[in-house]
């Protein structure tokens, strides 16, 4: 997994806990440990004593750091693609997106930033040229996520972008019949009036 996935690795075996005890804990090889680094491996010598109590603290220390280096490591991602987006280099940007951001949401079970960032490909895929992708991320990745996650107002406004995505492609009734009848309710709905004015203005 970790050779196909940017995944960190805590070990929950207390035999591997233990320096120089290398035989019968199939504990990984030193070649492994390197190129597959693992946490709370080798962390105490074989006469220090290592409580339950103290692998839970550290394992949540741990979740907390690899969390907050997610979250860095998502912004600088986002930032990256955000630079080479607008030194038109879509290619990148978009490759960025896909194969680096989108799969640390899917892998720490953020369907939100999921769906966030497979917005921003069909952004890219748009500019590229490549519409009919980009459609079907937008009501495939964006649109059915916030729909399962029950989020009226996201759902509003992917049904928006998947609107004005119709008109560039020429399908104006159907662009309008989105506005009206999916999009343009939830505003008035939730009151939200700039969204609303934007939406009408769209029409």
């Amino acid at each position: 997994i970790a050779s196909h996935f940017p995944v960190e690795i805590i070990s929950v075996d207390s035999a591997l806990i233990y320096q120089e005890m290398d035989i019968g804990t199939a504990k990984p090889t030193a070649d492994v440990l390197r190129d597959f680094p693992h946490h709370l491996v080798n962390i105490r010598t074989p006469i220090e004593t290592y409580s339950a109590a103290s692998f839970c603290d550290d394992v949540e220390k741990l979740v907390e750091e690899i969390h907050q280096y997610d979250l860095l490591k998502l912004r600088a991602l986002n930032r990256c693609a955000e630079i080479l987006f607008q030194e038109g280099d879509l290619n990148e940007a978009i490759r960025i997106r896909r194969e680096q951001e989108l799969p640390m949401y899917e892998q720490l079970g953020d369907a939100r930033g999921s769906a966030a960032t497979a917005g921003k490909i069909a952004d890219l895929l748009e500019a590229h040229g490549e519409l009919d992708k980009a459609l079907r991320i937008r009501r495939e990745e964006q649109l059915a996520v916030y729909e399962r996650l029950g989020d009226i107002l996201m759902t509003a406004v992917a049904t928006g972008d998947i609107a004005m995505l119709l008109a560039t492609m020429g399908n104006f009734d159907e662009a309008i019949r989105l506005r009206r009848s999916d999009e343009l309710p939830v505003y008035e709905k939730l009151d939200s009036r700039h969204r609303w004015l934007r939406c009408q203005l769209g029409i």
